[in-house]
């Protein structure tokens, strides 16, 4: 049962919720926002049932600070109360701020989004382990103190979730890729992180060749990426002087896919141009909202769209393909595409924004995937050095796959979006390696032609991360 102000959370909870579905705002922008309103009405009275037996007195501050039947619950027990009705309230007006397409201001970001995304995860995390203690430990429950244990990890890790989600640390990446390698279509998972000098030991560097990409995934400008923050992460790209840089999607959010926003991602975006002809992008789910801006926008950049067609481009006397493929493209399309591909080309890379279309590629393709779209899993204990996340069970989360002569990288994403926090699992600003065997095709060879088994292993240790500050 809810306590009668529980009952007066839940009630205006469905008000938000009933204009943005009427004003057809996406689910995805403001769906958790409003989830928690509704189940931080029962958690409300999870918390704070022992203190409101006497609901004549629910909004006497002696009461609440000093409360009678639990005597030794002193002043924090209020402060918290009026902390969590604050934070709900917070909430509750950033829903309502989804109706609207607007430019999140500074002071906006630090005193209603923030304090709003640190509530909801809170909330949404928590709700399981308030549930099972309220149905299986009602006895133990029955004081404060134990309830209030059901936040407290969660607390500690939005705190540092907070920090992870504002700044993204600059790592370097080595990743060997050798297309004569093929691997059993069952085992996906091939990626194994640390021996810091891999690849420098366990291959004939003379046969090898090596390219430096930057890839940019999921910025999504809006609430927790700045137009300023966006051009500084693109500034430091360039300044690394890699061979590409590499753009797989999601550019906006509903919150900036107007006109407006398309001119903050030109500004945003505008030192790649310094780069131009070495700057390929595809585009992702989120950017179908506003397509023909965002396309307009990359290009003014100089930027090469790539959506279900391929370039050439040669580097340090390489021929590298470059394929870039729309989101939600049909297989058909893949294949296509792919069996199209230039012959005696050194290197195809594959650029498309959701990990699952990886399955689409040819299996005898022989190339090397850029994909993002899940934000590194989002949710997990990667800061903790444990690499979990709650995506893991069920989709590619990061890290690299394979899948018979394909190869596949996940980058953890430039920015987020949906969940209102990275919780627990940082963003990424890699410089990536790519430590690879030129094709061994020849211009009259068929690139569907199969290769000699014989020189094929199981045995694949492929990325390598060093750690730099930012």
């Amino acid at each position: 049962m809810l306590s009668l102000f529980g009952t007066f959370l839940l009630i205006p909870s469905f008000i938000p919720i009933i204009l943005c579905a009427k004003f057809r705002v996406p689910f995805f922008s403001y769906g958790y926002h409003a989830l928690a309103l509704i189940l931080s009405s029962f958690e409300y009275n999870f918390l704070f049932e022992p203190i409101h037996n006497d609901r004549s007195k629910i909004w006497d501050p002696k009461y609440l600070f000093y409360p009678k039947e639990n005597p030794t619950n002193s002043l924090w027990i209020g402060v918290v109360h009026y902390v969590y009705l604050f934070l709900w309230f917070l909430t509750y007006i950033q829903t309502f701020l989804f109706l609207k397409h607007r430019i999140s201001s500074f002071l906006s970001r630090i005193f209603l989004i923030i304090p709003s995304a640190f509530f909801t995860s809170i909330t949404l995390l928590a709700f399981p382990g308030c549930f099972l203690m309220r149905m299986f430990f009602f006895g133990i429950s029955n004081t404060l103190i134990p309830r209030y244990v059901v936040f407290a990890p969660l607390i500690f890790i939005a705190i540092i979730s907070i920090f992870l989600s504002l700044c993204t640390f600059e790592t370097t990446i080595h990743l060997t890729f050798n297309p004569n390698q093929k691997f059993s279509v069952f085992t996906k998972k091939v990626s194994q992180i640390g021996k810091k000098s891999f690849w420098k030991k366990s291959i004939n560097q003379e046969n090898w060749k090596t390219l430096k990409i930057i890839q940019i995934t999921d910025p999504h400008l809006g609430p927790w990426m700045s137009k300023r923050r966006l051009y500084k992460i693109c500034k430091r790209a360039v300044k690394r002087k890699p061979d590409l840089i590499l753009l797989t999607g999601d550019y906006l959010t509903h919150e900036t896919a107007n006109f407006q926003g398309t001119q903050l991602l030109k500004q945003a975006l505008s030192p790649l141009s310094q780069m131009k002809g070495k700057v390929f992008a595809c585009t992702g789910n989120h950017d179908l909202e506003y397509f023909s801006g965002i396309v307009e926008a990359l290009e003014f950049c100089d930027i090469i769209v790539l959506k279900n067609r391929s370039q050439i481009i040669e580097i340090n006397d390489q021929k590298i393909e470059i394929l870039g493929f729309g989101t939600s493209t049909l297989p058909t399309v893949y294949r296509n595409v792919c069996q199209s591909s230039f012959k005696g080309t050194d290197l195809r890379i594959v650029l498309v924004h959701e990990p699952e279309d990886f399955d689409k590629i040819p299996s005898e393709h022989h190339s090397l995937s850029l994909t993002g779209h899940t934000h590194g899993g989002q949710i997990g204990l990667n800061f903790l050095g444990i690499p979990f996340t709650l995506m893991k069970p069920f989709v590619y989360d990061q890290g690299v796959y394979a899948n018979s002569y394909n190869l596949m990288y996940i980058h953890k994403g430039t920015g987020f979006y949906g969940f209102p926090l990275r919780f627990g699992v940082q963003g990424e600003q890699s410089l990536m390696k790519i430590h690879y065997l030129p094709l061994p095709y020849d211009k009259n060879e068929n690139i569907n032609q199969d290769i000699n088994e014989n020189i094929i292993s199981d045995d694949f240790e492929s990325l390598e991360i060093e750690y730099k500050n930012q």
